[in-house]
């Protein structure tokens, strides 16, 4: 096995794509059974699948209330493209996480760079909206159908931010990137982290219910970028790979880096970082020296201001 201290991860800045090949099968969701009328109507989509206790739903023109569109039990919304989309819930009380599954053409190639993107709207119906939606890659079928309603278990790659969208009216695209660990056939979308709820309108309801419609997933495969950020370090003191140091990192005054621990807590963060982080938290709940312990953590890089944000995991060891 070769040792992390060796295994440099590259990250996209805006490269331009160099292939036009999406790797989603059915990627707007228009290759289906039969229409229904009814939600927990996901399993009638070719390639995708109710992936936890969950009951997505699946919208269709052809579908009569309450899974029709564009009205529909959720809301009044127009496709994004052509005309069928899908829709999750989560639930506060429950702690739920409705979660969708779909299937790659072929799996991914190890140390490539793949470029994520799909549409999401909100439910008309809803007066809550969550922190973020999440992307989880996987070489084997993800979940059973006893799994966990809350996706508690799994750690995704992508994490993707949407806590400041609150227009029900029209569809926002999110992104993202991931750097493949090679064979994954699977992904997995949803909400994973400690869910944070945000009131955006009047409501006369307490409890606390957010929607999603999703439509238009994509995932390309990207060009490199200029920059490499290492799959992780060793703070030891040894004056060997002692800084978690990203290769090119002067081209980029204006960089911003997050760490998150596995939990979803923010443990470091820097504006501009400038190559010097050893590995001691500087926010959140701090013991002792602040130094982390070892373990998987994961990155969120902004080369600059209004760039697509490169998201990843490394790896702390201490040891020597």
């Amino acid at each position: 096995m070769r040792s992390f201290l060796i295994i440099c991860f590259y990250s996209l800045f805006l490269g331009a794509i160099s292939s036009q090949l999406n790797l989603i099968r059915n990627p707007s969701f228009e290759q289906f059974d039969s229409c229904t009328g009814y939600y927990n109507n996901i399993n009638i989509l070719e390639f995708w699948r109710n992936a936890n206790n969950g009951s997505p739903d699946y919208f269709n023109t052809c579908n009569l209330y309450p899974v029709s569109n564009p009205l529909n039990g959720a809301g009044y919304q127009l496709p994004s493209d052509s005309n069928g989309y899908v829709g999750i819930g989560h639930i506060d009380a429950l702690d739920a996480r409705e979660a969708i599954q779909g299937v790659l053409i072929i799996p991914l190639q190890k140390d490539k760079y793949y470029c994520f993107e799909m549409f999401i709207a909100i439910g008309d119906i809803m007066y809550y909206n969550v922190n973020e939606i999440s992307i989880y890659f996987s070489p084997d079928t993800i979940l059973g159908s006893d799994f966990n309603y809350n996706n508690f278990g799994l750690i995704p790659q992508l994490n993707i931010d949407i806590s400041s969208f609150q227009d029900t009216m029209t569809w926002l695209k999110v992104s993202g990137g991931y750097i493949a660990n090679g064979g994954e056939r699977h992904l997995l979308i949803s909400s994973f982290q400690n869910l944070i709820w945000t009131k955006f309108r009047d409501s006369p309801f307490n409890d606390k219910v957010a929607y999603y419609y999703i439509d238009q997933v994509s995932l390309i495969e990207c060009e490199y970028p200029n920059y490499m950020i290492p799959g992780g370090f060793s703070p030891n003191g040894d004056g060997v790979n002692d800084y978690f140091e990203i290769l090119n990192l002067n081209s980029y005054p204006q960089n911003s880096l997050q760490v998150i621990n596995r939990w979803g807590d923010l443990v470091y963060t820097a504006s501009p970082y400038n190559n010097q982080w050893d590995g001691t938290a500087n926010t959140g709940i701090r013991l002792g020296s602040g130094k982390l312990t070892d373990g998987t953590y994961f990155y969120v890089f902004s080369p600059s201001p209004g760039a697509l944000p490169v998201k990843g995991a490394l790896e702390i060891r201490n040891g020597h």
